[in-house]
């Protein structure tokens, strides 16, 4: 008796897929051999067996030690719910007594009914066998058994066992399990005696990674049924994602803990510290083995998540949020959580690229998935009435941004996720992290579908020491699922996040979050809160904040006034020689709606002294720099800067850029006055007023000379503009100072219109009218690294001095400089109309990781690209047009200031980064105008930086 259920084509091979029954009693037939012409399969502990039928065979014959064999006629397409029902025992078939026991001659000796002898010619042979570890004689699963003439083969189950179907009496099998020695070994057909037993001897020492001794099979994605199974899995991702094909609303709670990891003995004890010991003796040492954890912040969070299928979009309303609380007039606690939140990313494995640390993996049921992962079958299971399969994936290169681990799934029709347990391999080139784990829960919902409910994020920061550093969890659980509700206007607005009123809105007494929590809290995350909020009254506390404060910004705080910052105390430049700066801003916290900075510098080689002045106010109540920005600005700036250096109250002078190439000695005095009115959305659209007040003079090897030899010594414009900026989707960190943007595929459009018109050079005033654009995005494709790409360009109306045309943002630094054209010299171009392309490519180590001892280094390949092409029209060359000032000359006459000629500016470079962890080295090559004077056609150019 015999049901067949067919589906739909997985791919251009056949797979079948069932589960082999007794016909009596309905259970399991363990171990039977599934014969499909050349290939074997074999069933599991329920029944199960997933086979590919490569010779397209017309039927398919069972095997076992208890029941005759029986054949089952096969469709051309494939078989997903076959189930075949044993019925007659062996002994009652079986009319040869010398045959039950013995080497099976024929398959026409099987079976009364016809088969398709073609597929089953020649003497058949079975072997059978565990493989034990030699010393300790416990089972070895999955070691990868194959046969070295037919290159077919299995792999043992988690009790060791394994069964072989091959032609003739005898075949040489090749036995490879992970950490132990390769064997090969002759095996003989044992027909339907015991099994055997072979021994693996384990390999000397700690085995680190994937270390293969010996031949062993390629793998391969063809007639894979592991790969075919993954292959449907990535075809329903659509019908599978939680949200998709209807409205939604689920409640979430978010837990996130950050622990410091075994804190050494000095600092526990130390006579100093005593007042805090009692945050250091919190530990947990229930987490994970042999480390004690020491809770140092504690955020939970419970909100209501929607989704609208007709704008495709989510949001949220949050409804209580408990967290520690630090010194809030030096510490955003909100900014860590935002932080952190960012740092690890809910995951969800539907996404093609899963976002860690920083850095973008690929899913294992990404469309791309099979191209660099490896899938294999380990196990079948029945949970609630639904086979589930267990595969086991790894990256193909461990060097690669991928993950490993396993993977639960069901069969057709649905092929749903169900749980996954993956983790970094150690060989993956993350920085400052020793180890990363993600476990994912799904739950069968009403209307059949497995949505994951629960998500359990464990990272491991550390320097050198793995067992020393930060340890970072997350905890996402999901529930109260509800189809089609109605939402709220306001849930996919973006809300102010930096007012103190809002900072404690959400807040629910204990007794909430114990009815609340989906699970409770460890006594040590319990204790960190109170421990937190008894010292924080405390002066050592108190004095360790402040501390930190002022290492992190470099300004020393006090109740209004914050002085600094103390790093920009001492610079230099050419003109000014030694300059010192003293500055200070007003404490925000104290007064939020206002905003005053300002900063006095003097240059011992200049004798001048220059200074800054400048104020917002916030029009909306709020503080002056939230989310959304409503303010107005003002400022008044006295400095010295290069040709094409912004102005403002930062300073321009970094230690790195000390050392220049070329004439570094063009600069301008400037005085600028700036009215700024600033509008803000909540669709991240942004508008800005302004007015400026310019004053130029030359300094250095610059000037402004008349085309009759007189020397102009001040220029001046009136500039009216309007700057319109629109980023949807953009992500970012706020805090009550500034905004920090995050990497992500948000598109940046950029554009802006001035209306200017300058005196102090000509008879009369020179009216021009400009216009800027610039559109950016980055782009993520792992595992090949990841893009940022932008476009810029630019269009200018009237006839004016060379010092207003559009000049292109050099770099003279040996600093390399994503915005700026690392060779080109300052004030090198100048033109009227432009157009630019930048692209800056991070491959993320995948071609480096492929080198011997070369991946060892955790190198990653960095490439660019600039492209600059402008033009000048005739009556803005000072040669055609008498009004204009002079392009300068430099002491061998020839000109400091040139137009574009038939070909664009060009330059690229090639390096590497993650150099120590912290350094990036470029060689930058200049491909056009390499003739003109100073012009570098190569350059050797390192920045700084720190990256997961």
């Amino acid at each position: 008796m015999l049901c067949l259920s067919g589906r739909q084509v997985l791919l251009a091979q056949t797979v079948v897929m069932g589960k082999v029954l007794d016909e009596t009693d309905q259970t399991p037939v363990e171990r039977a051999i599934i014969v499909i012409g050349k290939d074997t399969a074999y069933t599991d502990s329920l029944g199960a067996f997933i086979a590919v039928n490569k010779e397209k065979s017309k039927q398919l014959l069972i095997l076992t030690n208890d029941y005759a064999p029986q054949t089952v006629a096969l469709s051309d397409s494939n078989e997903y719910a076959l189930t075949i029902l044993l019925s007659q025992e062996i002994q009652k078939y079986v009319k040869d007594k010398d045959l039950k026991g013995k080497d099976i001659a024929h398959a026409d000796r099987l079976s009364q009914q016809s088969n398709d002898t073609s597929h089953f010619t020649g003497t058949q042979g079975r072997f059978a066998a565990y493989v034990l570890n030699a010393q300790t004689k416990e089972p070895l699963d999955i070691t990868t058994v194959y046969m070295k003439e037919s290159e077919d083969g299995t792999a043992s189950d988690s009790t060791g066992y394994f069964e072989l179907l091959f032609e003739g009496n005898q075949q040489t099998i090749t036995l490879d399990a992970l950490g132990y020695y390769v064997k090969d070994t002759l095996i003989y057909s044992i027909g339907q005696e015991a099994p055997v037993t072979i021994y693996l001897e384990p390999l000397p020492g700690e085995l680190d990674g994937v270390v293969v001794y010996g031949r062993k099979k390629r793998y391969r994605n063809k007639n894979n049924p592991a790969v075919a199974l993954m292959r449907k899995v990535i075809d329903r991702k659509p019908q599978n994602k939680m949200v998709s094909d209807e409205d939604a609303k689920y409640e979430v709670y978010d837990k996130m803990v950050l622990y410091i990891s075994n804190i050494p003995r000095f600092i526990t004890r130390n006579f100093f510290l005593r007042k805090v010991r009692v945050i250091f003796e919190n530990e947990d040492t229930t987490l994970i083995a042999k480390r004690k954890l020491v809770p140092m912040y504690v955020n939970e969070t419970i909100a209501d998540h929607y989704y609208s299928k007709s704008k495709q979009k989510t949001g949220s309303q949050l409804t209580a949020e408990k967290r520690i609380r630090f010194d809030s007039r030096l510490v955003e606690s909100r900014n860590i959580s935002s932080f952190l939140d960012r740092l690890y990313d809910q995951i969800d494995i539907y996404d093609d690229k899963i976002r860690v640390l920083n850095n973008f993996f690929l899913s294992p049921i990404a469309p791309a998935a099979p191209s660099f992962y490896k899938f294999f079958i380990v196990d079948t299971t029945v949970t609630d009435g639904q086979q589930i399969v267990q595969l086991r994936f790894e990256p193909r290169n461990t060097n690669d941004f991928l993950f490993e681990g396993r993977i639960f799934v069901t069969l057709g029709p649905d092929y749903a996720v169900t749980k996954v347990n993956m983790k970094v391999p150690k060989k993956t080139p993350l920085n400052w992290t020793s180890g990363l784990d993600i476990n994912l829960g799904f739950t069968k919902q009403e209307n059949g579908k497995y949505w994951q409910t629960s998500s359990n994020y464990l990272v491991n920061f550390g320097l050198f020491n793995s067992k020393r550093g930060v340890v970072g969890l997350r905890y996402v659980n999901k529930s109260n699922y509800q189809a089609n509700p109605v939402i709220p206007d306001t849930v996919f607005a973006v809300k102010q996040q930096t007012i103190d009123a809002a900072d404690t809105l959400h807040e629910q007494p204990d007794a909430f979050w114990e009815a609340e929590r989906p699970f409770p809290l460890s006594f040590p995350e319990l204790k960190a809160y109170r421990n937190i909020d008894s010292l924080r009254n405390t002066r050592m506390y108190k004095n360790m904040m402040k501390t930190m404060f002022i290492v992190a910004t470099g300004h020393v705080p006090t109740k209004y006034i914050e002085f600094g910052s103390i790093y920009d105390v001492v610079s230099y430049n050419p003109i000014e020689g030694v300059k010192f700066r003293a500055g200070a801003r007003s404490n925000i916290t104290t007064i939020p709606n206002l905003f005053l900075q300002g900063y006095a510098s003097y240059g011992l080689r200049d004798k001048r002294l220059k200074y800054y002045a400048g104020a917002t106010i916030a029009l909306n109540g709020k503080y002056a720099f939230g989310f959304p920005r409503h303010n107005v600005s003002l400022s008044y700036q006295y400095d010295v800067r290069s040709p094409g250096q912004q102005l403002g109250f930062v300073t321009a002078e970094k230690p790195v850029d000390l050392i220049r190439r070329g004439d570094n000695n063009r600069y301008l005095y400037n005085r600028l006055f700036t009215l700024l009115y600033t509008k803000e959305f909540q669709n991240r659209m942004t508008l800005n007023f302004g007015f400026n007040n310019w004053q130029q003079e030359a300094a250095g090897s610059l000037y402004f000379e008349r085309p009759n030899g007189d020397t102009v010594r001040n220029l001046t414009t009136n500039e009216f503009s309007v700057n319109w900026r629109f980023s949807p989707g953009e992500k970012f960190i706020q805090n009550r100072r500034q905004r920090s943007y995050m990497e992500n595929q948000a598109w940046v459009f950029n554009m802006k219109l001035t209306a200017g018109f300058n005196d102090g050079y000509a008879d009369h005033i020179v009216n021009y009218q400009k216009l800027e654009a610039k559109i950016e995005k980055r782009f993520f494709f792992p595992p090949f690294g990841q893009a940022y790409v932008f476009m810029t360009g630019g269009y200018l109306l009237g006839e004016v001095p060379y010092p207003y045309l559009f000049i292109p943002q050099a770099n003279q630094s040996y600093r390399y400089s994503i915005g700026s054209y690392n060779l080109m010299n300052f004030m090198e171009f100048a033109s009227d109309r432009y157009v630019g392309l930048t692209i800056d490519y991070h491959m993320k180590g995948f071609l480096l990781n492929r080198i011997p001892l070369v991946k060892k280094m955790y190198l990653r390949e960095v490439a660019s690209f600039k492209v600059l092409y402008g033009d000048i029209r005739k009556n803005n060359l000072p040669q055609n047009n008498m009004d204009l000032l002079q392009f300068p000359v430099n002491d061998k006459g020839e000109s400091i200031v040139n137009t574009f000629g038939r070909e664009p500016y060009i330059e690229a470079s090639v390096g590497v980064e993650n150099v120590f962890k912290i350094l990036r080295i470029d060689f930058v090559k200049r491909f056009t105008y390499n003739d003109l004077p100073l012009a570098a056609p190569w350059g050797i150019r390192f920045s700084f930086g720190a990256d997961f």
